[in-house]
């Protein structure tokens, strides 16, 4: 991400003005990548470059608080916005400046505007890189500005912001928002989807358990497909709140049965309803799938989920299922297959962006037109362009609005 900046402009960043960006103690469920926030850095430190020295950066304030004021007549422009962004830092002088002409920007007349850049998520993004989750939902509660962030993008950084504060009602209210909004006639957008079930998983409450399965029959009826991740939070939620039957009904729809954060869940929920048969079957089939001669691939365990195995094994008195469980964890720790991460830490595992040829895997049954298939037909005919532009499958949802 930042090795690709010049040496100078990452000098830049190690001043105290900008490492106002980084945080301490605070995790993100998505990656600074999949948000935008390396190519935002990088473009706060470009524009520190042009504006190198306090007079230059503090005359171009002076005249941005002149615009703002009720009685003046300029106006603001497409570049004076991106400059306040990129110089803006984290004090409320400058936060209650950019409010000032975010909201002027967003009245001025639309034929007056010049070109077509969208700022919704780049606004999200500074908010984001100054921690400033207060300042982030002023906007959004504006009635005044909140149609400036109607991109998908946009929730998803405000949401991935106030979860890393622990801000979990808020993060439900913005959710709200983003609905009322129905922005391209959706709902429930992917990425935001998944946020929302992270908030109501980490609240772990019996109104956030209801609220859980709210969304998730309303999704169901709206025809929307989720994501694993919102799966496994909201069965691990179900999970938590002694629902284990729920549980496995919300895992039931997944393609991806033996996924290490599905598997681990399914095996608990089976042994809580007293399945353990079932329980035992997973672990089987895990044992089997183990081919250490052939890249080492093991579908693991966590050893939180397998010591809760075992205590129900135990006081299910069942002998034979006893002997069976001793037999298998004594295999399984031999074969280095159970990991002493919790399955909460896997679960909150960050999300990274998904590259172009990556896509493949999770949108094999969209329709888009086969690259590799192309450039075969057309090599047999010889008229295949080399500099044509590949064909990749439609980009990920939640993720196109990168500007």
């Amino acid at each position: 991400m930042m090795r690709n900046i010049p040496r100078c402009l990452v000098r830049l960043c190690s001043q105290p003005s900008v490492t106002q960006m980084q945080y301490q103690g605070f995790r993100s469920l998505y990656t600074a990548e999949s948000l935008g926030l390396d190519g935002f850095a990088a473009s706060r430190s470009k524009t520190a470059v042009n504006f190198h020295g306090s007079q230059m950066k503090e005359k171009f304030r002076s005249r941005m608080q002149e615009f703002v004021t009720p009685d003046s007549t300029s106006l603001i422009f497409t570049d004076d916005l991106k400059t306040m962004i990129n110089l803006a830092e984290k004090n409320p002088e400058d936060i209650k400046l950019l409010e000032q002409m975010i909201e002027k920007f967003h009245n001025q007349s639309t034929g007056l505007r010049f070109g077509s850049f969208v700022f919704g998520p780049v606004i999200m993004r500074f908010f984001h890189s100054i921690n400033e989750p207060n300042a982030m939902l002023a906007m959004l509660r504006n009635p005044k500005t909140v149609t400036m962030f109607d991109q998908f993008m946009s929730y998803q950084i405000a949401m991935d912001l106030l979860l890393r504060n622990k801000m979990y009602n808020e993060v439900m209210e913005v959710f709200a928002i983003s609905q009322e909004r129905s922005i391209q006639d959706n709902k429930f957008p992917k990425n935001c989807f998944i946020l929302a079930m992270a908030a109501l998983y980490r609240m772990n409450t019996p109104e956030s358990y209801e609220k859980m399965k709210t969304l998730a029959n309303a999704a169901s009826d709206a025809g929307h497909v989720p994501m694993r991740r919102s799966l496994t939070y909201a069965a691990a939620l179900a999970l938590n709140q002694n629902d284990p039957q729920l549980c496995l009904n919300l895992l039931a729809p997944s393609k991806q049965q033996n996924y290490v954060t599905i598997r681990n869940l399914k095996a608990l929920a089976f042994a809580k309803v007293g399945r353990l048969d079932d329980t035992m079957a997973i672990l089987r089939a895990s044992l089997e799938y183990d081919m250490p001669a052939e890249g080492g691939r093991k579908r693991s365990f966590n050893k939180n989920i397998i010591d809760s195995i075992g205590e129900l094994v135990k006081e299910s008195g069942n002998k034979d299922v006893q002997l069976e469980f001793a037999r298998i964890l004594k295999n399984i720790s031999d074969r280095q297959m159970i990991e002493e991460q919790t399955l909460e830490a896997l679960l909150d595992t960050p999300i990274e962006k998904l590259e172009p040829r990556d896509r493949d895997s999770w949108n094999n049954n969209r329709n888009f037109v086969d690259r590799g298939m192309v450039k075969t037909n057309f090599n047999k005919q010889d008229r295949y362009d080399r500099n044509t532009r590949p064909l990749y499958p439609p980009r990920r949802p939640g993720l196109n609005e990168m500007e």
